[in-house]
């Protein structure tokens, strides 16, 4: 994604919660979006990238949730657990019209 935009600031939030009792509390959500406006607040990013597989259901609605959109689904080869990689994408303008404050 970033040979697409070569002059950006381009981030990616990277984040997994291991501990199965911890899915489904909201923890991912909070999390996500602390670290977008981490990213466009404070670093003053362009872009923030949200890469899941499509087979984590959580992990997608929460990048959806947030205010992430679609940008391209990959297909991942010999990989029984999932068949796509989607990223998901938001740029500093959507995160500030969606957050003014």
């Amino acid at each position: 994604m970033t040979d697409e935009y070569p002059d950006a600031d381009i981030r990616r939030i990277d984040i997994v919660i291991g501990e199965k009792e911890y899915w489904g509390k909201g923890i991912g959500t909070i999390c996500v979006r602390l670290l977008t406006q981490f990213g466009f607040e404070i670093e003053k990013a362009d872009m923030i990238f949200f890469i899941s597989m499509d087979y984590n259901v959580r992990s997608c609605k929460t990048a959806e949730r947030v205010g992430y959109k679609l940008l391209s689904k990959t297909e991942v080869e010999d990989n029984p657990k999932t068949k796509f990689e989607l990223n998901y994408g938001m740029t500093k303008e959507d995160y500030f019209s969606m957050n003014t404050h």
